[in-house]
């Protein structure tokens, strides 16, 4: 008698490369992940055949680089790129599914996904100083210069600005001392205010 053993297509699948953890601000990320399929050994098809699609849970945060696209290397690695949306202080997760479909997905319907984690961490910025535009300031020696206020930002919002240090440029002899005399208070909302300079 005669034993015939038909080949049977096997579902192809993708390496998990775990939890991404990322920093706010990061732009563009590009992952390079293994694909798994024993038809290509077989020679059934090659790696290059595998259709794949990828999504973001939270694409307010996170989206696939469809403009870009995804590449597929002989030896089955997978390259793709996931960009951040909106500003650069965006920060949250999002859940990335890698679906992965046989060549002949149309007639047997064979596909499997994988799914992983994108950690995006918020970073504390440093509080910025606007520029004092009075121009060329020219004072005697023990004279003051009186500026109302100066208000600095935090771009996170949530963070009370406790401490200024003011430092001056200028053609100072050796005798000359400067001086800042501050008889106000610095409030939550980052502003110094009454402050003189001798």
């Amino acid at each position: 008698f005669t034993i015939s053993v038909e080949c049977v297509d096997d579902t192809p699948t993708v390496e998990n490369p775990g939890t991404q953890e990322l920093e706010e601000g990061f732009g563009f990320h590009s992952l390079e992940l293994q694909l798994t399929d024993p038809d290509v050994a077989t020679g059934n098809h090659s790696y290059t055949d595998i259709v794949i699609e990828i999504e973001s849970n939270n694409e307010d945060l996170i989206i696939y680089n469809n403009y870009l696209g995804y590449s597929i290397s002989e030896e089955g690695i997978l390259t793709f790129m996931l960009n951040q949306v909106g500003d650069d202080e965006n920060s949250g997760s999002a859940s990335i599914t890698v679906t992965v479909k046989d060549p002949d997905f149309a007639t047997n319907n064979m596909s499997s996904t994988m799914t992983f984690n994108v950690n995006v961490s918020s970073v504390n910025d440093s509080p910025v100083v606007p520029t004092i535009n009075e121009g060329l300031v020219t004072i005697d020696q023990g004279e003051l210069l009186t500026l109302d206020s100066i208000q600095a930002t935090d771009i996170e919002g949530n963070n009370t600005i406790e401490k200024f240090q003011l430092s001056f440029t200028g053609d100072f002899d050796d005798e000359t001392a400067v001086d800042v005399v501050t008889t106000g208070t610095i409030y939550d909302t980052g502003t110094i205010s009454d402050f003189n300079i001798r």
